[in-house]
């Protein structure tokens, strides 16, 4: 039995083995070689292009042409620069180690060459030091920032009008009592429930309109409605929505119906 098994085991690697050649095969003729071609830029009119009298004779060939043949010697002193800088950080890098006792030859912990790299980030770049400021310097940047507080304090007084210091709100009796404009309109009302009495979740029982003037009109008449729910345990509130805004106002059970009562 286990001969057997070998032999079917083997004979299914042999098997899966030719379908990956296969797949391989079917894979790569379907690849397409497309032909290289290579463009060679340079600065100025064209290295590729003949030109006699201002007009376009012919073509160059551009066979073992490189980029290299078309710098500028703007562009080799700026890679000479690049050069020596590179090779100057090195050096500052190389004495700075030095300064500090590191040996190449030397095998260090992480703990050692995280102090070795500390070390070379602090001295490899020359550091300013932090300016103390004196008394009457630190004086006159407090009343300047002060000043500058107050002048945009200044520039958003109307976002409130009482945001100035001092003044109280001088509302007279006759500006309180005004009256919303009466506007016969619809209102929606949505009846709100309990999903179960130990849930928190509620949901939308009953959706409807009403005709009022106000919304304080709107109210009295959905305190009437509430009424019809003043056993159902599950009722939470009402939900009113004004068409003429679209604001919306919930009032809860308690407001409906203890305060009716």
């Amino acid at each position: 039995m286990k001969k057997n098994r070998i032999q079917k085991l083997t004979a299914q690697t042999k098997r899966n083995y030719k379908e990956v050649i296969k797949a391989k095969k079917r894979v790569n003729s379907r690849k397409k070689t497309m032909p290289e071609y290579k463009t060679v830029w340079g600065p100025g009119p064209s290295k590729l292009i003949k030109y006699k009298d201002g007009k376009v004779i012919g073509f160059r060939k551009c066979i073992g042409k490189h980029q290299k043949d078309f710098r500028t010697k703007l562009a080799e002193a700026c890679m000479e620069e690049n050069k020596s800088v590179k090779q100057a950080k090195k050096e500052l890098v190389k004495s700075i180690l030095q300064k500090a006792g590191y040996d190449y030859t030397r095998s260090y912990s992480r703990q050692e060459i995280k102090k070795f790299t500390k070390l070379v980030k602090n001295n490899l770049f020359v550091k300013t030091s932090p300016r103390v400021l004196t008394d009457d310097e630190i004086k006159e940047k407090i009343s300047a920032r002060k000043a500058k507080r107050a002048m945009e304090f200044e520039s958003r007084l109307y976002l409130s009008p009482f945001g100035i210091k001092g003044v109280k709100p001088h509302y007279s009796a006759a500006e309180l009592n005004v009256k919303e404009v009466t506007d016969n309109r619809s209102f929606q009302y949505v009846i709100q429930r309990k999903k179960s009495n130990t849930s928190d979740q509620y949901y939308d029982f009953l959706t409807d309109y009403i005709k009022a003037n106000t919304l304080e009109d709107a109210k009295m008449k959905v305190k009437d409605i509430a009424k019809k729910y003043e056993k159902d345990t599950s009722f939470t509130g009402i939900r009113v929505k004004d068409s003429k805004d679209n604001s919306s106002m919930f009032y809860s059970r308690g407001i409906l119906l203890d305060n009716a009562a």
